[in-house]
């Protein structure tokens, strides 16, 4: 299948932004003084950051609720500090809009990752956003991507979501979305979407060209 509208997801898909999160969950942590595994923190942050938090506290709701606000004082200093577009992203959203096509923003990151693309030149190739700010619930529910197809009149079988946790996969096929990973890392528990290693191999299967 090929499909005109991509909602990319932000952290681990357009930017190389984990070094940066796992260091502000590494102070967070040591902040907290919970003893922890560091060779574990990017396999659990490609979860999400909340159930990595859990999992680091061991389920326990008011030390992730302490520990997520440590975090988010930390990845507030600086927020653009440490996350760079991986290659190829600018020219796989270009790809997008010299096809016709359209492309979208949803993360959970707050408006930094609009700020991070306006500084690195790649906002006007977007048709919409949808941040943590919106207010929207967190993947896999699918309410953004069912508002942002109902708000600009998009069918979502032209649509697919890209990511590289299985979350955003979920979230997708929610909303009746088709939904490939991208730079997907585990190991087990393969997920049935396609998995691509580039931006390049991604567009050769899922752009429709019009």
């Amino acid at each position: 299948m090929a499909y005109t509208v991509f909602f990319w997801d932000f952290d681990g898909t357009l930017y190389n932004s984990y070094p940066r999160m796992e260091s502000d969950l590494h102070k967070a942590l040591m902040d907290e003084g919970i003893v922890f595994d560091e060779g574990l923190l990017r396999r659990q942050l490609k979860r999400t950051l909340y159930q990595a938090i859990l999992f680091f506290v061991n389920e326990d709701e008011t030390a992730a609720q302490n520990v997520m606000e440590r975090y988010q004082s930390y990845a507030k200093e600086n927020p653009l500090h440490g996350i760079f577009p991986f290659r190829g992203a600018k020219e796989a959203l270009q790809a997008v809009v010299d096809a016709g096509g359209q492309n979208f923003l949803y993360t959970h990151r707050d408006n930094s990752a609009i700020e991070a693309l306006m500084q690195d030149n790649m906002d006007h190739l977007f048709s919409g956003f949808i941040t943590q700010e919106d207010g929207y619930a967190r993947k896999p529910a699918p309410d953004a991507l069912l508002q942002a197809a109902k708000l600009f009149e998009l069918n979502p079988k032209d649509c697919i979501m890209v990511g590289d946790r299985i979350v955003d996969a979920k979230a997708a096929n929610n909303a009746g979305m088709a939904a490939a990973l991208i730079f997907y890392e585990a190991k087990e528990n393969k997920p049935p979407v396609p998995i691509y290693p580039s931006f390049t191999a991604l567009l050769s299967d899922c752009l429709r060209k019009n």
